[in-house]
């Protein structure tokens, strides 16, 4: 791959916009080729990520000299186990119900989230599915009722015209 196509793969993205983040291998690789004297652009192109996300990423965990991929794993963990203390965490349908019934029952945000034990974010986030895909099922509904009286307006149309032809005959 060559630096334009990075380049235009990053402008899709957007500048600072949202990066996947490392797998695994991807951590390991780059401890790999920061050992073999790889530079970061180098590094980039066998990734397929661009230099600056790239270098964050070094920057961030140690730099060339420590970049150290079991540290930088067990310290993602560790973020991700203070999240889900926190409360961030995917809702089980139950409790996606629940949220639906408190809601309808005018409890606010933060009852809810204090009642589920989970994050305030986890609480909106669920919410505004619920309410796209609420809206999503309302306006098929209003397409079928449509359709319906459109049908109804085809058969009428005909009835009228056949009463039309009908007379003049």
């Amino acid at each position: 791959m060559i630096q334009g196509e990075l380049f235009t793969e990053e402008l899709s993205r957007g500048r600072g916009g949202n990066v996947k983040p490392f797998s695994k291998e991807e951590i390991y690789t780059i401890e790999s080729m920061i050992k073999e004297g790889k530079t970061h652009m180098q590094i980039a192109i066998s990734l397929n990520r661009s230099k600056d996300t790239i270098s964050q990423e070094i920057s961030k965990n140690g730099g060339n000299l420590d970049y150290n991929a079991e540290r930088r794993l067990r310290q993602a963990e560790q973020r991700r186990l203070a999240r889900v203390e926190q409360g961030y965490r995917k809702l089980c349908e139950e409790e996606i119900e629940k949220i639906k019934q408190m809601r309808a029952e005018k409890n606010t945000h933060y009852q809810i989230a204090n009642e589920l034990n989970c994050s305030l974010r986890t609480v909106t986030r669920c919410l505004k599915n619920e309410y796209r895909n609420d809206s999503i099922t309302f306006m098929k509904s209003k397409i079928e009722e449509i359709n319906m009286q459109i049908d109804i307006l085809f058969e009428t149309i005909k009835e009228i015209k056949n009463d039309i032809q009908n007379r003049r005959l």
